[in-house]
């Protein structure tokens, strides 16, 4: 099968070029990546095949329409208050069941 056949029939099927294909499975990864918030936009960028940071920003404006620092500003913070929440939830339990006497 030729490239261009194989473009025209991949089209036909998924109703993306191979080449945009790529690309959104790559910008998933980087969502992930950056809902981790552990990662820094160099490092995502390698780990996701884009050449560098500034074609992970091209990209994902491109497919999210938003800047990489932004998505992950609205998406790691909201992750990281619900596992405090919770954190702080099981220490106030803990504090509770060791104030508590046993009867006598």
């Amino acid at each position: 099968m030729s490239p261009r056949h194989f473009a025209r029939v991949f089209r036909a099927e998924t109703g993306m070029t191979p080449a945009v294909y790529v690309e959104t499975v790559r910008i998933e990864a980087v969502r992930r990546l950056l809902e981790t918030g552990e990662v820094s936009l160099k490092q995502v960028a390698g780990a996701c095949g884009f050449r560098d940071a500034d074609t992970l920003r091209r990209a994902f404006m491109r497919q999210v329409g938003t800047t990489p620092a932004e998505y992950r500003r609205l998406h790691v913070a909201p992750k990281i208050l619900l596992q405090h929440r919770a954190h702080a939830t099981r220490s106030q339990a803990t504090e509770r069941s060791s104030k508590k006497k046993p009867s006598d």
